[in-house]
């Protein structure tokens, strides 16, 4: 949760060594709380910030990006594909399987998947 505080994002990145070794990031980490709330559901959420002055400031988000209520649009779906290929140095290229996917519906084979979407040969 500390990456994601600091850096504002919730991506790979937040999840790599440089990310788990930043003295900022562990320092924040170590003093969030998290607290299931069984009355939410599950693509809410709702985030309390409490200060040393005791004051505190509270959001909460009710239809999260990519949830049941807001999917994720296509576009972002195909980005996030694509960083996943790249973050894996898996040297798979993410275009001709994103091509495929959406031509899913028609493709009398469905084994040229298998081969778009497996690594490189080294």
């Amino acid at each position: 949760m500390g990456v994601v505080l600091l850096r504002r994002r919730a991506g790979l990145e937040g999840f790599n060594d440089a990310a788990a070794c930043d003295h900022a990031v562990r320092a924040l980490g170590a003093t969030v709380r998290f607290a299931d709330d069984a009355d939410m559901a599950v693509d809410t959420a709702r985030v309390t910030i409490g200060f040393t002055d005791g004051g505190t400031l509270a959001e909460e988000v009710t239809t999260s990006h990519a949830g049941l209520a807001r999917p994720m649009p296509d576009s972002d779906i195909e980005h996030k594909l694509g960083e996943i290929c790249r973050h894996g140095q898996s040297g798979i290229d993410a275009a001709p399987l994103i091509e495929a996917l959406w031509s899913l519906d028609g493709c009398a084979d469905v084994s040229r998947m298998r081969a778009l979407a497996a690594p490189a040969a080294s």
